[in-house]
């Protein structure tokens, strides 16, 4: 199952800047699309190094950051994708799919039972959607400010 979702995800984010030009961002598709295009050349150094004794060097700490990196981008284009399909309400949309996502990629990630489950939801995932809603309240608030201006 695990091999499944890392393959499923990996495949996603390959696709994620053509999401991106899909929902009209163009901007933010050449940035994933630079992203993209690092993380390749840093997977294919850190293959090079296979069979040699496990260090950790900066080509894998750079390859691990662009995964990271990357699954943010996936995350937040599959949120303006479903909003855009569904129209859902603006204010709280992307940070409430956003969380929905994260917590789907704990359930599948780690074989945890409830309790853990409970307390990783509760650590991780609480602040951020109270973060990306404040910053969507942030943003909302900027806009209508100009907009009396």
């Amino acid at each position: 199952m695990e091999e499944t979702f890392s393959v499923l995800t990996i495949f996603l984010m390959f696709i994620s800047p053509f999401i991106y030009m899909y929902l009209g961002k163009k901007i933010l598709a050449l940035i994933n699309g630079a992203v993209l295009i690092g993380f390749l050349f840093s997977w294919y150094s850190v293959m090079g190094n296979i069979g040699r004794s496990a260090t950790l060097n900066w080509e894998t700490i750079v390859w691990m950051a662009l995964i990271y990196i990357l699954s943010i981008f996936l995350i937040i284009s599959i949120s303006l994708l479903v909003n855009r399909w569904f129209s859902l309400s603006k204010s709280f949309s992307v940070p409430s799919i956003t969380a929905i996502l994260l917590i789907l990629v704990v359930i599948f990630s780690f074989n945890l039972d409830i309790y853990e489950l409970i307390f990783a939801t509760v650590i991780y995932l609480v602040p951020t959607y109270v973060i990306f809603s404040l910053l969507v309240g942030l943003f909302k608030y900027e806009y209508s400010s100009r907009e009396d201006l």
